[in-house]
C-alpha cells in the first residue's frame, strides 16, 4: 500500500528542517561583488552540480537574506568549497550581518571580478546563467568560467546542525 502525498503546506517547517538535517552536506561560501557595497558573501550548504555540458552549478538563497539583493544583481559569483579547518570562515559568512572583510584572505579574480577566498578546497567562478524563485528561496544557476582545485585536504561537513570532519583510515 503506498502512502498518499501530504496536502500542500501540511509538513511543519521545523519538522522539515530537522529531517533534512539528517543529510550531510559540504559547506561553501558564495561570494560576489556588489556594485553598491563591495565584496559580499554568504555560507550555503545548498550547492550542487547541475550539468557537465554546459558546466552548470547551482545554489539556493533565502529571499529574506540580507544579501539577497546583492546576489540578485550580480552577474558573476564564486562558489568557495570550504576545507575542514574553515568552520570559522563558515560561521562568519553565516551570520545575519555582513562580515567584516578585514582579516579575511581573498583575491579579486580577473575572470569574474569576485572575491576568491584563500586556502579553500576548491573555487568555481561562474557567470550567472539563470535565476528562478521557488517557494521562499531563489535558485541561482551559474556557468563555470574558471576552476581552482585549491590546496587539497578534506571538506568541511554539516550534519544535524553542527560541523563535522571525515574520519579517515589511511592517507589520501
Amino acid at each position: 500500500m503506498s502512502e498518499r502525498p501530504a496536502p500542500r503546506g501540511s509538513v511543519p517547517p521545523d519538522d522539515f528542517r530537522r529531517t533534512l538535517g539528517n543529510f550531510a552536506t559540504g559547506v561553501c561560501v558564495v561570494t560576489a561583488t556588489d556594485r553598491d557595497s563591495g565584496p559580499v558573501g554568504i555560507t550555503v550548504n545548498s550547492f550542487t552540480s547541475l550539468s557537465l555540458n554546459p558546466p552548470l552549478v547551482l545554489f539556493c538563497l533565502d529571499e529574506s537574506s540580507t544579501r539577497y539583493d546583492a546576489f540578485a544583481r550580480a552577474h558573476h559569483f564564486t562558489i568557495n568549497v570550504l576545507r575542514e579547518d574553515q568552520a570559522g570562515l563558515s560561521m562568519a559568512f553565516a551570520s545575519k550581518t555582513h562580515p567584516d572583510w578585514d582579516g579575511i584572505g581573498y583575491q579579486v579574480s580577473k575572470a569574474s571580478g569576485c572575491p576568491v577566498l584563500d586556502g579553500t578546497l576548491a573555487a568555481i567562478e561562474c557567470r550567472r546563467h539563470a535565476m528562478h524563485v521557488e517557494g521562499d528561496h531563489c535558485i541561482l544557476i551559474g556557468e563555470a568560467i574558471r576552476l581552482d582545485a585549491g590546496t587539497g585536504g578534506y571538506p568541511l561537513l554539516y550534519f544535524d546542525g553542527t560541523y563535522h570532519r571525515i574520519e579517515t583510515h589511511g592517507e589520501r
